[in-house]
């Protein structure tokens, strides 16, 4: 890409890892057009990469306790987390885990999760949602690609256009 390129789309996701990528996924099925951007490549970035890809899954089939899941949030986010986003994230993450199943990304099975044991209040809980370490991010980029979200890697976005208050741009370089 040259300086003067500009490129125009109506959802723009700064940062490829497994939320950007889901991000673009979940926007694309929306019908409109994404450019998903990442200052590294996409599918090998992100916290997600690096952490070993440990989601937490409420199911209450799985004998979770609402509350507990949501206390478990709050404490693993240092209790700062805003607790709107907590609810949303506790309520969606199955709906979440089934698309990432259905996607083909590779979880362990339970007998090889001895260590994913978390305590939550007095019970005990086996996550069931360890994604395979290192596996689990190509397959969500190309679920990105095959979305059809124009993926932008090395890019790196230094600022955001505002104009009325709202985003309407972004700067970067490669």
């Amino acid at each position: 890409m040259c300086i003067r390129d500009r490129l125009e789309t109506d959802v723009l996701v700064i940062g490829g890892g497994l939320a950007g990528c889901l991000a673009a996924i979940k926007a694309r099925e929306k019908g409109v057009k994404v450019i998903l951007t990442d200052k590294a490549y996409a599918g090998k970035s992100g916290g997600g990469a690096f952490c070993g890809g440990h989601i937490a899954v409420f199911n209450p089939e799985w004998g979770h306790d609402y509350e507990a899941w949501k206390e478990y949030i709050v404490g693993i986010g240092e209790y700062l987390n805003d607790r709107d986003w907590v609810e949303l994230i506790v309520k969606d993450s199955y709906r979440i885990y089934k698309d990432l199943v259905s996607w083909g990304i590779p979880f362990m099975e339970k007998e090889e999760k001895v260590e994913s044991l978390h305590y939550l209040g007095s019970k005990k809980y086996t996550n069931q949602a360890i994604m395979v370490r290192r596996e689990f991010m190509p397959p969500i980029r190309n679920k990105a690609e095959e979305s059809g979200a124009q993926i932008i890697d090395r890019i790196m976005i230094t600022d955001l256009i505002r104009k009325d208050g709202r985003v309407v741009g972004a700067v970067g370089f490669d």
